[in-house]
């Protein structure tokens, strides 16, 4: 029993999610951008819990984003990403009550923008056993931004690696043209970090780098690609025990599978004049799924990762294909929650075979897609929100049919907060005690925090002893603050 306590504790401390032996049911806030405001809603829109106004107006599509992320003692933090021109500003929120953290001008959130890699797949003990990053010692995981030192387009950039709780710069990692980082590797090279992964603009030919978590200045290995996205999967090229898989971008039309070790290619699969737009690992396994279009159409293929062969691909005459998120099912299935964002079309498809389940077609274009939440309607399934003209509904995933409207009204894009955990901590704490007491005689305890003010503290007392322990304690967190006296009465 205590064996099984402590673990619960070390989970609840790290705001690492259960992995398994629940149901999919988990209450949560829905997070609702618009172009002024981010609010935490309950699971209909009616009730706020927290509304945070933005310093300045971000209105069109994706120019307010939202990446949630733990904070280390059981909580969540938010990342606002607000984007201004080329530049955006982030600001760090408490998932709890929304207050602000802190902020930082300049700098993308490549958790969220053009990126696939979230901070939940850090709760995956297969590929981060180590749990989320933390590349300062701070029990908050580490971030990554990407800082454009100049206009977009300019001559510099800067891959950040912040502290989540303080916003305080652990390493810096500065490059010629414009990069972003797509999240931590595993660690590779067996120096207790997790590495980082970087890639160019698609528009470049820069190519991608795998640099040390440890320092930011190391770099383990290169190659020329210019990926769309990119995420690690568990090893199958025989050398290590991770490697990474690519979705390339916009000349070699390609998705691979490379060495996490050398960066060396394991595989490549050719498709065709298909620009990829996203990539998802497929949980528990190597295999993993990629999105992708041309001018005539789109569709998802699904990757055997230590092959390259494709499992099953679905196509469409759609295009700009994304793949908006993973909805787990019964019996530890998965579904796969798609959409083309021109024509807002939202789809669902079975990860296991590729049979499409259902899709929807909301009336009006340009919204974002939506997200994937937890069950809600207690079927076993997780379920679906679309946005369609600013209104937030909620599908269900097993029939694609409408559960409700959330009361919400104008929202860019949204996420989803988890409720954190309660969190526990251990307080450095004293009480006084006396000696050399005169029996029968009466005393008061007086304290201060500068010597020079002092305030009785509870009712005198008559001692019973020469040596007494008084019943208090008082919390030292600020040692030093506090001092105490016993004054005699008459």
């Amino acid at each position: 029993m205590k064996r099984m306590i402590q673990g619960i504790l070390w989970a609840a401390a790290l705001g690492l999610a259960p992995l398994s032996g629940i149901s999919q049911t988990q209450p949560g806030r829905v997070l609702a951008l618009t172009s002024t405001n981010i609010s935490a809603r309950d699971i209909t829109g009616a009730i706020t819990f927290w509304n945070w106004n933005y310093p300045f107006a971000a209105p069109g599509n994706d120019t307010a984003q939202a990446t949630v992320f733990p904070d280390g003692g059981g909580g969540y933090n938010v990342l606002v990403s607000l984007l201004a021109g080329p530049y955006s500003t982030n600001y760090c929120l408490r998932g709890g009550d929304g207050s602000l953290r802190w902020q930082m001008a300049g700098a993308f959130d490549d958790s969220q923008r053009d990126t696939v890699i979230t901070h939940d797949m850090y709760t995956d003990p297969d590929l981060f056993p180590m749990g989320p990053p933390r590349m300062s010692g701070s029990k908050a995981p580490s971030i990554l931004l990407s800082l454009r030192n100049s206009a977009y387009g300019g001559p510099n950039s800067s891959i950040l690696c912040v502290d989540g709780n303080t916003g305080q710069i652990i390493w810096t990692h500065s490059m010629s043209g414009d990069h972003w980082a797509t999240g931590f590797m595993p660690d590779i090279n067996g120096d207790g970090y997790y590495e980082v992964v970087i890639r160019s603009d698609p528009t470049s030919s820069t190519g991608l780098w795998c640099i040390s978590g440890k320092d930011g200045s190391t770099v383990l290995w290169t190659r020329p690609d210019l990926i769309r996205g990119g995420l690690p999967i568990k090893a199958v090229c025989g050398s290590g025990r991770y490697d990474y898989a690519i979705g390339q971008c916009c000349y070699d039309d390609s998705s691979y599978v490379v060495n996490g070790m050398s960066g060396s290619t394991c595989w490549q699969s050719h498709f065709s004049s298909f620009d990829l737009m996203g990539i998802r690992i497929n949980p528990g396994t190597s295999d993993f799924f990629i999105g992708a279009q041309n001018s005539s159409g789109g569709g998802i293929c699904k990757y055997q990762g230590s092959t390259g062969a494709r499992i099953w691909c679905c196509s469409s005459t759609y295009n700009n294909q994304t793949i908006a998120g993973l909805i787990p099912g019964p019996s530890s299935s998965y579904y796969i929650l798609s959409g083309w964002r021109h024509q807002n079309l939202a789809v669902c498809f079975n990860a296991s075979t590729g049979v499409k389940l259902w899709d929807n077609i909301p009336a009006s274009s340009g919204d974002d897609l939506g997200i994937a939440v937890p069950d809600q309607d207690g079927d076993g399934y997780g379920d679906v929100m679309i946005i369609n003209n600013g209104i937030v509904s909620l599908y269900s995933t097993a029939s694609g049919a409408k559960i409700h409207d959330l009361a919400l009204g104008g929202v860019q894009s949204l996420a989803w907060l988890p409720l954190g955990s309660p969190e526990l901590a251990l307080l450095k704490a004293v009480r006084p005690s006396f000696s050399n007491l005169l029996l029968t005689t009466n005393y008061q305890l007086q304290v201060s925090t500068d010597l020079q003010n002092w305030t009785s503290q509870g009712a005198p007392f008559t001692a019973t002893n020469n040596s007494m322990v008084y019943p208090q304690y008082w919390d030292v967190a600020n040692w030093g603050s506090l001092f105490f006296r016993l004054q005699r009465l008459p």
